[in-house]
Order: C-alpha cells, then sequence, then structure tokens
C-alpha cells in the first residue's frame, strides 16, 4: 500500500511540473484525468459527461475514457453538442499564469488542440489565447507580434461575451503597442497609448501599464526638450502652459501604476523612480525626496529602490540640501522635435480621468 502511495505522490509532481517540450506535452495529454465535461444536445443521452479530451478540430472532438472494457477513445462530431468544458489541470495552470518564453512550445500546441473550441461558451479557450499571445509578446520578434496580433483577432471574432472580448481587446492593445514601440513608430505608438488610456480599463493592467509607462517617458523626454529650446519659458506666454501639460502628464503618468497597481512591483517601482526624476528636473526638492522614500519604504527590493537609496542617502548626508544631487537621465526617446509648439495651448485628451474623483 505504501507503495502504490509514493507512485501516486511521484505521478501527482510530474503532473504539477509544466511539460514545455512537444513531446512532454503529448505525454502530459495523455495523462490528464477524465475531468473535462462534454454536453449534448440531445436531452436524452443523458447528463454532461466527463471525458479526457485529447483535440477538438473544425468538426469533431476526439474524447478518451476508462470503462469497464477498457480505455475507449470516441470522435464525437460538434453538431452533437451544445458546450464543452476543459477542467485545466495544475500545469495547464501553471503554462496560463507564466507565461515566460520556455512555454512557447507548450502554449501553441494547447492551441492548436483546443482553438475550435471557440464556438462553446463554457470552454475557456480565450485564455489560452491571451498566455499564447503574451508569450509571444514577450519574444519581442517581428514573427512574434504578427503570431500574436493574428492568434488574438481569431478569438476576437469568435467569441461573443463582453467581458472575454475586453481582455483579448487588451492584449491585443499591448501587442499593437508593443510593436510600435519595438519600431520606434513614435506617433503609432503614441496614438495607441492614448487610445488605452482614455479607454481606461481596468480589466487590462497589462495594456495600461504599458501604455501609461511608454506616455510617461515620453512626455518627459518632450519636457526635457522643450526647456533645452526654450531656457526662459516662464516668461512666454505661449510656451509656458505647454510646459506645464507636459510636466503634468510625465507626473500622472509616472505615478499611475503605484496609485492604482502598487502590487505590481516593476512598474510601481519604476514609476515612483521616474517621477521623482521628473521632480528633480523641475527643481521640486521635497517632493523628490517624497517620492524617493516611497520607492524606498514601499519597493525595497526592487532595482529602482536599490538604485535611487544611495543618492537619498548622499542628499540627507550633504551639508547643501537645498537640491537634489545630480542623476543623470537616460532619454528614451530622441524627441527634440516630436511636439512643434502650436498656436494655442492644445486641448486634453477626450477621456482623460485617471486622476479624477
Amino acid at each position: 500500500m505504501r507503495y502504490v502511495f509514493w507512485i501516486f505522490l511521484m505521478a501527482w509532481a510530474w503532473l504539477r511540473a509544466a511539460p514545455t517540450t512537444p513531446e512532454q506535452m503529448e505525454a502530459a495529454f495523455k495523462a490528464r484525468p477524465e475531468t473535462d465535461e462534454i454536453h449534448w444536445k440531445d436531452a436524452t443521452r443523458g447528463a454532461p459527461l466527463k471525458v479526457r479530451i485529447l483535440e477538438i478540430t473544425e468538426n469533431s472532438v476526439i474524447v478518451e475514457k476508462q470503462l469497464p472494457s477498457g480505455l475507449t477513445r470516441r470522435t464525437i462530431p460538434l453538431n452533437e453538442l451544445t458546450d464543452v468544458k476543459f477542467s485545466l489541470t495544475p500545469w495547464e495552470i501553471s503554462l496560463h499564469r507564466e507565461t515566460g518564453t520556455e512555454s512557447l512550445a507548450a502554449l501553441r500546441i494547447l492551441w492548436q488542440r483546443r482553438s475550435a473550441a471557440f464556438r462553446f461558451p463554457s470552454s475557456g479557450i480565450f485564455r489560452t489565447a491571451i498566455a499564447l499571445a503574451k508569450t509571444l509578446r514577450w519574444s519581442a520578434t517581428d514573427d512574434g507580434f504578427d503570431e500574436a496580433e493574428k492568434i488574438l483577432r481569431v478569438a476576437l471574432e469568435e467569441v461573443a461575451d463582453n467581458s472575454q472580448r475586453t481582455l483579448l481587446q487588451g492584449e491585443l492593445h499591448c501587442v499593437l503597442l508593443s510593436r510600435a514601440i519595438r519600431k520606434e513608430s513614435h506617433e503609432e505608438a503614441n496614438r495607441l497609448a492614448w487610445e488605452i488610456t482614455e479607454e481606461a480599463s481596468e480589466a487590462s493592467p497589462d495594456a495600461m501599464l504599458l501604455a501609461t509607462g511608454f506616455l510617461a517617458d515620453r512626455h518627459f523626454s518632450q519636457l526635457r526638450a522643450i526647456e533645452a529650446e526654450h531656457p526662459r519659458w516662464m516668461e512666454d506666454d505661449e510656451i509656458k502652459p505647454i510646459r506645464e501639460r507636459l510636466y503634468h502628464l510625465s507626473l500622472d503618468f509616472a505615478l499611475y501604476p503605484s496609485l492604482f497597481h502598487g502590487q505590481r512591483e516593476p512598474e510601481a517601482s519604476t514609476g515612483l523612480k521616474n517621477a521623482a526624476l521628473v521632480y528633480q528636473f523641475a527643481g521640486e526638492t521635497d517632493l523628490w525626496k517624497g517620492a524617493l522614500e516611497d520607492l524606498i519604504q514601499l519597493y525595497p527590493d526592487s532595482p529602482a529602490a536599490k538604485e535611487m537609496a544611495p543618492v537619498l542617502e548622499k542628499f540627507h548626508k550633504s551639508k547643501n540640501s537645498a537640491a537634489p544631487p545630480d542623476v543623470p537621465v537616460e532619454p528614451t526617446e530622441d524627441l527634440p522635435e516630436a511636439e512643434p509648439v502650436p498656436s494655442q495651448n492644445p486641448p486634453p485628451p477626450k477621456n482623460y480621468n485617471l486622476f479624477s474623483d
């Protein structure tokens, strides 16, 4: 009995480890428990049946079930079913949550075997589409971006549920914006980022964080450029409102992650650091110090905190604490002429309400 128990534990531990190669995936599919469900269109065939779904094709679903006579495999026409439900195993859940590039091959196989399940509202295949698209986006290659966009657009054509469509659209925004940033298509990236922030969908935090991060960098770059070009901006009634708008937008977007997604440490800590750099540039010493103190207190183990802690310590030890020490600001974009001076103060974005009451 003890021997059987240890065999069970070893099998369970193996199942919990997410397979990543095609060979591992093939073995994992065959070892999945019979906890998937198929729902019959003909009510006389009984209640939903628990099976192991191996694959869904355009016209049929291939299932396995252990019967008294042995393991039986059947191919069932999709027109005989009203719904299909996948019961995700621990390794499948891991694949969907930890979408590192090492999971790409496994997610592709899941997608190939299940993408035809979109017609069934309970299949949850949209999650696989998002996970695969996200992994392709993180690969940061032209082919990866193109494949991710294709997968998401296919999913959006098939999915009717509004909440699922919102999540798919959010990842599509991430793919399009990431590709524009990588290709240095600044105007296209700017358009997409504003589109995301004006929509301000909290259902897609990845899109919001990517967009606000890009816009914080862009507007800070433009702020530095306009002050370099117009050192006496305070005396210029035409330039001053533009400079003020760039200053506040730089801060608003930099602070967004820590205010609304504080649990996302990489983005929140980087945003606080970038806000401190804006304050430093503007000569706002107390605000600069406060932003760094928040950064170090809230995210002490983050790279941003470890980088800025010595700077703040040096400031506290300095005899002359009237101004923060110089911190090199790496320009994120070459935008000396990215925002030409308009004839009047530019209007605010249509729905920019991230920080309104």
